[in-house]
């Protein structure tokens, strides 16, 4: 476990109880230590503030995907210490610390996400740092997981690189681990489509993507079961947008 003495690690800001033990194999921690607490407390501000929105006030049932080594899982935890909480991730070690460290129910993830063996209904779904990170066609897998997974009238919380990131990699602030043609590439797609893709050098399916919150709007509103109920830029910790979807299975009807 990281020294339990980092000054990072009692960042739980007006939430008790965080567990403060972190993983020595948690890229998300060693890559920025300094900001780790941080980010999953306002992550879990972006969840309430999203449940607030919509008045859910029954939530017993919990999916955390991707869950990582457990940045916002712990605040989770420490926020509904009574609910079944799953932590699913195509990294088992994670997963398997996750299950150890938070009481989490471990479920395995697949490259194919629309394979991911899900079996449980959730009252509430948080997708940080996913969407943002795989192209179309696993977008659409992941709604319609959500949707397919949601208990009627629960509420699914994504996060997505929308044109905040764009203009960063536009006025050459960032590069996103991209090369200067991929850059180039995405932000044509992004600006013709709403959405553009790039692989990251070497991995076929994982990179960066780009959504405009038109686009993003549009694949809640066309998944099956999924209503959309709201839309913030830059809604995770002043840098990711975030997008709220409810279950509703009710067929949409329109005025005449």
């Amino acid at each position: 476990m990281v020294d339990s003495n980092s000054p990072i690690r009692n960042d739980g800001g007006d939430i008790p109880n965080v567990i403060q033990a972190v993983s020595p194999s948690d890229v998300m921690y060693r890559s920025s230590p300094e900001y780790y607490f941080r980010l999953g407390r306002q992550a879990m501000e972006t969840i309430q503030g999203s449940v607030a929105l919509v008045g859910l006030s029954k939530i017993e049932r919990i999916l955390d995907m991707p869950s990582g080594h457990g940045r916002v899982l712990r605040f989770l935890r420490a926020t509904y210490p009574h609910a079944r909480i799953d932590a699913c991730d195509i990294d088992v070690d994670a997963v398997d610390f996750c299950a150890r460290t938070f009481d989490a129910r471990p479920v395995y993830s697949t490259p194919n996400l629309a394979a991911v063996p899900l079996t449980e209904s959730y009252d509430l779904i948080w997708c940080g740092s996913l969407l943002t990170h795989v192209h179309a066609d696993q977008w659409r897998a992941v709604l319609e997981l959500f949707g397919e997974h949601l208990r009627e009238g629960g509420l699914m919380i994504s996060t997505t690189h929308g044109r905040y990131h764009a203009g960063r990699l536009r006025s050459k602030e960032t590069k996103r681990g991209l090369s200067d043609w991929a850059v180039k590439a995405v932000l044509s797609d992004y600006d013709r489509f709403g959405f553009g893709f790039q692989n990251y050098s070497g991995q076929e399916g994982y990179g960066i993507s780009l959504s405009s919150a038109p686009w993003v709007c549009a694949q809640i509103v066309g998944t099956k079961g999924l209503r959309l109920a709201g839309y913030q830029e830059r809604g995770w910790a002043d840098h990711q947008d975030v997008v709220v979807g409810i279950k509703d299975s009710r067929e949409a009807t329109y005025p005449h």
